[in-house]
């Protein structure tokens, strides 16, 4: 189990890309803090193709209307033992391959 840290500078950008929707903000972070924090072992084998020796991938697939939204959440792994830091997001419409 890891505990999931987000940089402020991701949640400022999480609630641009979702334009402030509490309730969506609310169901990312708990998807990241589910899937990270008890699976965070059988996501860190997607290496981050830019920074493969600190980072891993994380994509989050979503229907936002008739709309297919992914998100790429860059995490860090190497920083310290037992913990996952969220240090990027970006945002593409369309269901995009990682």
């Amino acid at each position: 189990m890891y505990q999931v840290i987000q940089w402020p500078e991701v949640a400022v950008e999480l609630a641009r890309i979702l334009g402030g929707n509490q309730l969506a903000i609310h169901a990312v972070n708990r998807r990241l803090e589910y899937a990270l924090g008890l699976h965070g072992d059988r996501h860190r084998k997607r290496r981050d193709p830019d920074d493969p020796d600190f980072l891993f991938d994380y994509p989050l697939y979503f229907c936002d209307g008739e709309n297919w939204i992914t998100m790429r959440f860059s995490v860090n792994d190497t920083t310290a033992a037992g913990y996952l830091f969220v240090v990027a997001v970006s945002c593409a419409v369309g269901k995009v391959r990682l």
